[in-house]
């Protein structure tokens, strides 16, 4: 009975305690699942970042690393515990990682990769200390190609823009300077001068016009978009164009569907294809032709053939870049800014078109552009 007794208070004591230990059992398993909790966002967190970030220790070992920095790398097998050298051998990775590791220096730098993986990566890495990890490092690695692309072709653009309009300020400044001085008397002379003033003025003219027709589209500064008669559009052109192509000695033909039109802005619709068919004049022969047709195929289906000189194959996946010219003394002397068909291209892009080109030199050129059927309307 004593022993019984014994073990009886014994438990009355230890019941206390046991209450004790149950309750921080509990709040052990609580915080146990909160820090999982917390590793499951920081790691969803990681894994859906559209930046790669890639963790080492000081033997250049992969602690962490996240699915953007493999995407990037184009390196998807390479994990934690790996290797950084599996990961890249960029010297300039590299040798940042080894400043950061050594003497704390951080780092930022873009790396072209434009050649393994198309890209252009901005790289910043910096070290990490604390309790947990004695010497180590963090990349972190974010896609910029399209960032220096656009940087790219702005800095080439301002370039370009800057050369073109050159050359007829001089030619203005030289002849009028020339008249203004006195030094011409011949009549015939000066008006040829005057001519020639009044041409490059024109040129610069129409290449600001197309710089800021360019600038409109790259903006996406949209208006109301209502339906537009294609074969209304055509025959404007037609009309404009008629004494021009008259004088080349060069025909205009269109063959419409009746009564198609395109929900779109007028304007676009009129750039689009009056550049077309003023490149098929330009380029043209005598005796030779000019054809625009319409249907509705998948789509609104246009066609711009020609009959002229036609352009070579290691100039047709460039012609529609800015200031690309297959022959510049000719494009210049027929007035051509540059910019036109960088200009088809863009409305072709802001109305989710395809556009494809077929020609041959010395037989003639056909350009083709499908814009899409959601597009198509009615031209009552």
């Amino acid at each position: 009975e004593g022993i019984s007794e014994a073990g009886a208070k014994s438990a009355e004591e230890l019941e206390p305690l046991g209450k004790v230990v149950g309750q921080l059992s509990e709040k052990v398993q609580d915080l146990s699942e909160e820090l999982f909790g917390q590793d499951e966002k920081i790691r969803y967190i990681l894994e859906n970042m559209p930046s790669g970030i890639v963790a080492i220790d000081n033997r250049f070992q992969i602690l962490l690393i996240n699915a953007a920095a493999q995407e990037l790398l184009e390196e998807p097998q390479v994990g934690e515990g790996s290797d950084l050298f599996h990961l890249t051998r960029e010297k300039a990775v590299i040798l940042s990682c080894e400043n950061a590791l050594r003497g704390n220096v951080s780092t930022s730098f873009d790396v072209d990769m434009s050649d393994s993986t198309g890209r252009i990566l901005s790289v910043s890495i910096s070290s990490m200390n604390n309790r947990w990890i004695k010497k180590g490092a963090v990349l972190f690695l974010t896609d910029v190609t399209q960032k220096r692309m656009a940087e790219l072709m702005r800095s080439e653009f301002i370039a370009n823009v800057s050369h073109e309009l050159k050359t007829p300020i001089t030619s203005i400044k030289g002849f009028s300077e020339l008249l203004s001085a006195g030094v011409v008397t011949d009549k015939t002379l000066q008006a040829d001068y005057l001519r020639r003033i009044h041409t490059e003025a024109d040129r610069m003219g129409n290449l600001i016009e197309d710089i800021l027709k360019l600038s409109h589209l790259e903006a996406k500064d949209e208006k109301e978009k209502r339906p537009v008669s294609i074969e209304g559009v055509v025959r404007d052109i037609f009309a404009a164009l008629q004494l021009e192509a008259e004088k080349d000695e060069v025909r205009l033909l269109e063959e419409m569907a009746h009564g198609i039109a395109y929900m779109a802005e007028y304007e676009d619709i009129y750039q689009l294809l009056s550049n077309l068919i003023r490149n098929a004049l330009k380029y043209n022969r005598p005796g030779g032709m000019v054809k625009v047709s319409a249907v509705k195929e998948k789509g609104l289906l246009l066609k711009i053939e020609d009959t002229g000189i036609g352009i070579a194959p290691q100039h047709q996946t460039r012609i529609f870049e800015r200031f690309y010219r297959v022959d510049k003394g000719r494009s210049r002397h027929v007035g051509g800014t540059g910019l036109g068909l960088a200009i088809v291209k863009h409305i072709v892009l802001k109305y989710n078109g395809e556009l494809t080109l077929e020609s041959a030199e010395d037989q003639g050129t056909a350009i083709t552009i499908l814009l899409p059927k959601q597009g198509l309307a009615s031209a009552g």
